[in-house]
């Protein structure tokens, strides 16, 4: 379903993106920011390596600086609705490296990802700041906040961004 990510703009210097495979999956799972690890802790209690198996299931890509992945995101479709999109990012410290290119490309990324989808969305750590601002300039909206969610029963926020086409009384 959908299209490749395109890259539009100014590309980021010596960085690449393309379909992700297990061996990024592997790599990232080992080398993830803090944060990121620590949100998959709380909500699912998995390990990385195996919430990042499930995410190759929809379309995911990574972002390889010199061949070594730093980023990967994508979207899944939802299991009970397939007009819901499960759209998720996770990195390395690396990401930190190209903010505001990284900022630019990402609102584009968002829209390829979105295509064939009514709704994007998925649920978010909400000690989780950097996420939740950078969610917020792309669009998203807080729907839900969960105030004990996953393993580790803390707060959580659940997002989504609707498709312009899409009514506000869809459900």
């Amino acid at each position: 379903m959908g299209n490749p990510i395109r890259v539009k703009g100014p590309a980021l210097p010596g960085v690449t993106i393309r379909e992700a495979t297990v061996g990024d999956a592997d790599s990232l799972a080992r080398n993830l920011r803090r944060q990121d690890r620590e949100e998959i802790e709380a909500g699912s209690g998995e390990s990385p390596l195996l919430v990042l198996l499930m995410g190759l299931k929809g379309r995911a890509y990574v972002a390889c600086e010199d061949d070594e992945p730093f980023l990967i995101f994508g979207v899944t479709p939802d299991e009970r609705d397939k007009r819901v999109g499960i759209i998720w990012l996770l990195g390395t410290d690396k990401t930190d490296k190209f903010p505001l290119t990284f900022l630019r490309q990402s609102k584009e990324w968002v829209e390829d990802l979105a295509d064939g989808f009514d709704v994007l969305m998925n649920v978010i750590d909400e000690r989780n700041k950097m996420h939740l601002g950078w969610l917020t300039w792309l669009g998203f909206e807080v729907v839900h906040r969960f105030p004990e969610y996953g393993k580790q029963g803390l707060p959580f926020l659940m997002f989504e961004r609707r498709s312009a086409c899409v009514s506000q009384q869809w459900q």
